[in-house]
């Protein structure tokens, strides 16, 4: 009888621990499939505010230890989740430059805020979960809308693939080259 009531203990456990999964949450790329070129990536992650933020992980030509000095002007923003200078947060792998977004159905998230690191620049924000369907969104996505007022930008993030980040390793090689190249 234990065995049995531990068996069934453990998968009510799994089951709501595979319903409480948030979609959004991990690696996102926005991938340019026609250049095999990766822009910027993002880590989504629920904050302890139940609320999501992501950090953004890659962008060609920004090292881990670049600053957002373009930021130097932006006041400072209700509820961004760290203190301090905005120009004196790091660009990658710290600062969650996505931030506050509630959820608001299933697969919707909005009220964000976008940050844009290298303008200095707040948007709104909004992101809308896509289940693979295999015709608009060959995979899953996550539909990120930033806007200012009524006008705003889709962004369509995939999560990676092997092929991509083969091609991401191209890509950061390519430019380290270049860069090498100039500098001499």
């Amino acid at each position: 009888m234990k065995k049995l009531f531990a068996f069934v203990l453990l998968s009510l456990i799994a089951a709501f621990s595979a319903f409480a999964k948030v979609p959004a949450e991990g690696y996102w790329v926005y991938y340019l499939e026609d250049y095999n070129l990766i822009p910027f990536a993002f880590n989504f992650y629920q904050a302890e505010n139940e609320k999501l933020e992501a950090v953004l992980i890659f962008s060609p030509g920004i090292d881990e230890s670049a600053l957002a000095v373009e930021c130097k002007d932006l006041r400072p923003i209700k509820n961004f989740p760290i203190s301090g200078d905005f120009e004196k947060m790091k660009i990658l792998y710290e600062t969650p430059w996505i931030f506050n977004l509630e959820k608001k159905s299933e697969g919707v998230w909005g009220n964000g805020v976008y940050i844009a690191p290298d303008e200095g620049k707040k948007y709104d924000c909004k992101l809308t979960f896509k289940s693979a369907d295999g015709k608009k969104y060959k995979t899953d996505s996550l539909v990120v809308t930033i806007s200012i007022g009524l006008v705003g930008q889709d962004i369509v993030l995939v999560r990676p693939t092997q092929d991509m980040m083969g091609g991401l390793k191209l890509q950061v090689k390519a430019f380290t080259t270049f860069i090498e190249m100039v500098e001499k």
